[in-house]
């Protein structure tokens, strides 16, 4: 065990956030994208507390070729290989020859198609921010555009955009569009955008407008600088995080037995993890147990066994940290417990997301079970979770899950390297399961000459995969920390079995992850790496 510690004392592990959703909604991936200048005047309709806009009118404006048929009163919408085609009152629509449920159907008020003006975000990607002073409406496909307004009666837009003049106020409802496109956003990873989205939100509606929507912007923006920090700038961003939790758990605080209390509670307590990591102060730990505590004052177990899994998964970790064995293992367990149950009722077909999700926080369990039970069963189940997970998260659909469950791949693949060097290694386990990867075919090979350098391929190869997403460039911090794991690795070969063939690598590792791991930013882990190198550079 005291190997295996060595190679992964800085193993940064991940704690889960939990998105607030009010009824989320997904876009489009392919956004449309149209150069326009023009100013149109919609009078909307406001049924049943929504919003509805003329379809024709605003798809036209965006260059759609807009057909109805009357015999099966449908409409056919075409811009380019899209086509999408609407019935009148009916939930379903063919999205490009494919069948998909609809929040409302489109209806006929005096002869002309209405359609939810949420619709356009969903269904056609366009985005929508609303002018609370001026009372209008910017629906475009560029949240980055600059809009002009000049004039009393006719709006002028300068970028790429269209300005609906409203001649009725839509209020609440627009927001909540907007809150909507704004979740979504942020629920694909869209971090940028969601931050812009939800900041235009709070132009347009204070606290005590709204004390929940706002609170539930200032949960979600600590959301998403926590997942920008694990980008970049992680103290600065993890920081920022920490400030809109506070603020939502202040407002959430007069129902301290409510679930976005709790949720609000666990994400603070995530945030302080994150501090840890880079400053290793353990009065960090300790903060995030406190909102832990905070968190479990309403029984998750009851209602929410989802979100328990998550809390006690995070306080496990956090003990973890802490060096407190027996309080650590029994929340994992706990954790680990529910999420198989869930993964014996479940299965990919039905609910693909939420089990590679799944699958990958077991892999993150039994990763650091091993740590307090030696046994190659956890490795094996760790593997054995994350390459389930890689069914789902593939580097087409989500590039960032891909790059980090070959990251834990390499992280698990690193413990079996340190492990062979004890007495208590399974040999034959891991014969079958090199065997079963085809690395070699090692029934009639003597294991001593084989299992170290397959091993140590197995944990380039990880590594290596991780860093065709993680570049330096784009995900810094994942960079770093892959570089910094491989070089740990290299490392332990040099010192530990004075194999120094492997100089050269471990130095320009090191070197990589000495890029973002700054003394100013990282002092900790700069200290341990200059020390590593150090240690390097003075091998004869």
């Amino acid at each position: 065990m005291k190997i295996v510690s060595r190679i992964l004392l800085f193993t940064i592990i991940s704690i889960q956030i939990i998105l607030l959703m009010i009824n989320p909604i997904y876009a489009k991936d392919n956004y449309i994208y149209v150069n326009t200048n023009k100013s149109i005047s919609i009078k909307p309709k406001i049924i049943n507390n929504k919003p509805y806009i003329p379809l024709r009118t605003a798809l036209e404006a965006y260059g759609w070729e807009v057909t109805w048929n009357s015999a099966n009163k449908s409409i056919t919408c075409i811009r380019e290989a899209d086509k999408v085609i609407f019935t009148v009152n009916n939930r379903t629509a063919e999205i490009n020859n494919v069948k998909t449920h609809i929040n409302s159907s489109p209806i006929i008020i005096s002869g002309v198609t209405y359609i939810e003006s949420k619709l356009l975000a969903t269904q056609f990607g366009i985005k929508v921010r609303w002018n609370k002073t001026d009372n209008f409406i910017v629906v475009s496909n560029d949240v980055y555009s600059n809009i002009a307004v000049k004039g009393n009666g006719n709006i002028i837009v300068a970028g790429n955009g269209i300005i609906v003049n409203i001649i009725e106020p839509y209020g609440i409802d627009t927001l909540n569009d907007m809150l909507d496109y704004a979740d979504s956003m942020l629920a694909k990873n869209l971090v940028d955008d969601a931050v812009i989205q939800y900041k235009s939100i709070l132009d347009n509606i204070s606290l005590n407008e709204d004390p929940n929507i706002y609170a539930h912007i200032m949960n979600n923006l600590g959301n998403a600088y926590t997942l920008k920090s694990e980008i970049r700038n992680k103290v600065s961003n993890i920081n920022y995080a920490i400030s809109y939790y506070k603020q939502a758990l202040e407002i959430y605080s007069s129902d301290a037995n409510s679930l976005k209390y709790s949720i609000a509670s666990i994400n603070l307590g995530n945030a302080y993890n994150v501090l840890w990591e880079v400053s290793r102060e353990e009065e960090h730990l300790k903060m995030a147990l406190e909102y832990f505590s905070n968190a479990s004052i309403n029984d998750l177990s009851k209602n929410y066994i989802l979100e328990y899994a998550t809390l006690q998964n995070n306080i496990g970790i956090t003990y973890f940290r802490l060096n407190q064995k027996n309080l650590s293992e029994e929340s994992l367990l706990t954790a680990l417990n529910i999420y198989n149950d869930y993964l014996n009722i479940y299965n990919f077909s039905e609910t693909p997301l939420e089990c590679a999700s799944i699958h990958k926080k077991t892999g993150d369990i039994y990763k650091l079970l091993f740590s307090f039970s030696p046994s190659d069963l956890y490795i094996q189940s760790a593997i054995d979770s994350y390459k389930q997970a890689l069914n789902v998260f593939t580097v087409e659909s989500y590039p960032k899950e891909y790059a980090k469950l070959h990251q834990s791949l390499g992280d698990v693949f690193s413990i079996q390297l340190a492990k062979w060097n004890t007495d208590s290694f399974n040999k034959p386990y891991l014969a079958e399961y090199l065997s079963s990867n085809t690395f070699a075919q090692v029934n009639s090979i003597k294991l001593p000459s084989l299992v170290k350098p397959t091993l140590l391929e197995l944990i380039k190869n990880e590594y290596t995969e991780s860093l065709l997403i993680y570049t330096y460039e784009k995900y810094p911090i994942g960079y770093a920390y892959s570089n910094y794991l491989l070089a740990a690795v290299y490392s332990h070969l040099i010192i530990n079995q004075n194999e120094k063939e492997y100089l050269s690598s471990a130095l320009s590792a090191y070197n990589n992850s000495l890029k973002v791991y700054t003394e100013q930013d990282y002092p900790v882990l700069n200290s341990l790496i200059n020390q590593k190198v150090n240690e390097m550079v003075n091998i004869n």
